[in-house]
């Protein structure tokens, strides 16, 4: 009775917005949508499973597959919300073995689409056909149709345009469906997985059983020649490593190909790709150089919760430092095993639990110690001269002359006999431009990785690479703003075997590509041919520049606007073409290199915001000398 009257701000959400709601945070892209459906069918027992969509699947998504089948009764609950047949208490969330355990995924469908579903359980006699639109069944009936389900979706968020808007291109989101599927073939070798995108075969991983086939036809040969079967002697309890790692030159620019599956579900981890890269600690070059693997971690259904992300692509490990040991021990052996790699000898008690980042994981600082000294002290000096720096203390900023001085007590006359205004822009001189950096080198230092230079006002440290970074790339983009970036005709064009999202970049950028000089075709299936590069590349490592830029552009870290996305990529290819930490230059290119560097706009920062040089002035040099008469 208190509440009859009262006007309430809170109310009940229509099941309708509620199941959009939920839709909304399972099926995010048409990717989604498929890997949810292909994902049923694996757990139903498939062993072939086609998948057809047309505009990049937001016109129609069709999965068929050869499992086991529903009968009717199944058919029609499998659209409403949390009914599974994977699970049937709470207790068994800690012991999933499927893909699916939570019946949100037909529900979020249906509550987006057009929804149509034949399925037929072995030995019946006729199948069941479901029609529903935006989660309301329009139909049910008996249909004749092969064993096993087919499920088409049409008109992907006809119901939620605002979503629909967010979708890139067919070619895009096609591509991000057919790298899902690749990876679910690599996880699943005796599974036949053939792909049609309007119509045209786009894929098709037949591996009959065989891994190594799966790798193949995933990540092409060139690259599956040179990964290494994970094999390591030691055992680990509640965790199997298995799978491919790459040799230490197989890089690329990013993490991207980097896979990692557990219980056969692909997942992403900060951790597990922390202790992959750490296995190759010493035998990469370069810090932006990422290693290729392809890793399954089988782990005891009770010693992982796959119940922490709404799309299941993230777990969380009962003993995260464990899984982290693990998998950095099996791939330094492979490494060990290819004599790729010196041996680590890890100690028998060393602790593995405590987590990735625990204070007894195995990234926690050694412990300091301070020796004590085994000599006596060295008697104290006779005599140390403490310089006394109060009287060689600069002002900030220098003294008016005279006539600034005369010159500002007469602005201040007029300003109170109200001849001008109390502005003046011009009062002063303005300050001149800084001099132009004049230095002259001495040397290399630190294994050829930096230059010692002597500049009038003290030694200057520069970073080879990035000085020549920098020249590098201001003159591109100077260039590129003029005219076409110049390119070079290869004698001897190559090809590239990428993924299906490489293909669909390289489609939606073509002018790009062509802008920055790299002049490419299609060469059949997954292969490009290069047949010219930007001379800003034609003397290094061409291929290797283009592989890093179709990383780029996959990544989509090169920015949106096409000018800075330009520009982005001339400097990632200067960064490419530049001099290495480790390379000798001869004292005339060093010269050379310094002289360049006083040119550009900013020698001090390189193109990454990273520092160029570090000065010590003579100031600083006299000090630590205590060279007082010199100060003064």
């Amino acid at each position: 009775d208190k509440l009859k009257g009262v006007s309430n701000r809170i109310h009940q959400l229509s099941p309708e917005v509620a199941n959009q709601i939920a839709a909304g945070e399972v099926i995010e892209r048409p990717a989604n949508a498929v890997k949810e459906l292909v994902e049923n069918a694996l757990d139903a027992g498939a062993r072939r499973i086609q998948i057809d969509i047309e505009e990049g699947g937001k016109k129609l998504i069709r999965v068929r597959d050869d499992g086991h089948g529903m009968n009717a009764g199944d058919a029609v609950l499998s659209l409403q919300r949390h009914a599974t047949s994977k699970i049937s208490g709470a207790d068994d969330l800690w012991r999933v073995r499927t893909l699916g355990f939570r019946g949100e995924a037909l529900p979020s469908l249906a509550a987006v689409s057009h929804l149509e579903i034949k399925t037929r359980e072995e030995g019946s006699e006729s199948g069941t056909q479901l029609v529903v639109e935006a989660g309301t069944v329009l139909d049910l009936s008996e249909v004749g149709c092969a064993p096993g389900t087919e499920i088409s979706v049409r008109g992907l968020f006809f119901n939620t345009p605002a979503r629909f808007k967010f979708l890139k291109s067919d070619a895009a989101e096609a591509a991000r469906i057919s790298e899902m599927i690749g990876h679910l073939a690599l996880a699943y070798p005796s599974v036949s997985f053939i792909l049609k995108h309007n119509g045209n075969e786009q894929q098709r991983v037949e591996a009959n059983g065989d891994a190594f086939n799966a790798l193949v036809a995933v990540l092409g040969r060139d690259n599956a020649r040179q990964m290494l079967p994970i094999s390591t002697s030691e055992e680990f309890e509640n965790i199997r490593v298995t799978g491919f790692a790459g040799r230490p030159q197989l890089t690329r620019a990013n993490r991207n190909n980097q896979l990692f599956f557990v219980n056969g579900r692909v997942i992403k981890s900060r951790a597990l790709q922390h202790a992959f890269g750490a296995a190759y600690e010493g035998l990469i070059h370069g810090r932006d150089r990422f290693p290729l693997g392809v890793v399954f971690l089988q782990v005891a259904p009770g010693a992982v919760d796959v119940n922490v992300h709404p799309t299941k692509s993230e777990v969380r490990f009962a003993r995260e430092g464990e899984a982290h040991h693990a998998l950095r021990v099996a791939i330094r052996d492979t490494l060990v095993g290819a004599q790729l790699a010196p041996s680590w000898g890890f100690a028998a008690n060393e602790p593995t639990d405590g987590g990735f980042y625990g204070p007894f994981g195995r990234n926690a600082p050694p412990e300091r110690r301070v020796e004590e000294p085994s000599s006596p002290a060295m008697p104290p000096a006779p005599y140390r001269f403490t310089p006394n720096y109060s009287n060689f203390s600069q002002p900030i900023s220098p003294e008016p002359t005279e006539d600034e001085r005369e010159r500002f007590s007469r602005h201040l006359e007029e300003i109170r006999t109200g001849a001008r205004p109390n502005y003046e822009p011009q009062l002063f001189s303005q300050p001149e431009e800084p001099p132009k950096l004049k230095l002259r080198p001495l040397a290399q230092i630190t294994q050829n990785s930096y230059m010692l230079c002597e500049g009038d006002d003290g030694l200057y440290i520069v970073n080879q690479h990035r000085a020549h970074e920098r020249i590098l790339a201001d003159n591109a983009i100077a260039a590129a703003k003029l005219k076409a970036v110049e390119s070079q005709r290869l004698v001897i064009p190559f090809t590239v075997e990428i993924g299906a999202r490489a293909i669909a970049a390289v489609e939606e950028n073509g002018k790009l590509l062509g802008d920055l000089g790299f002049e490419v075709e299609t060469f059949g299936g997954n292969s490009l041919l290069v047949r010219a590069v930007p001379v800003l590349v034609a003397r290094g490592d061409y291929e290797r520049a283009f592989g890093d830029l179709l990383d780029e552009l996959v990544s989509g870290h090169a920015g949106r606007d096409l000018e800075e996305r330009r520009n982005s990529l001339l400097t990632m290819l200067a960064c490419k073409n530049a001099i290495k930490a480790g390379d000798y230059l001869p004292m005339e290119a060093m010269q050379r290199l310094v002289d360049d560097l006083a040119e550009v706009q900013n020698p001090s920062i390189c193109p990454h915001g990273q520092p160029i040089l570090i000065k010590i002035s003579t100031y600083e040099l006299h000090k630590k000398f205590e060279r007082e008469y010199a100060m003064r």
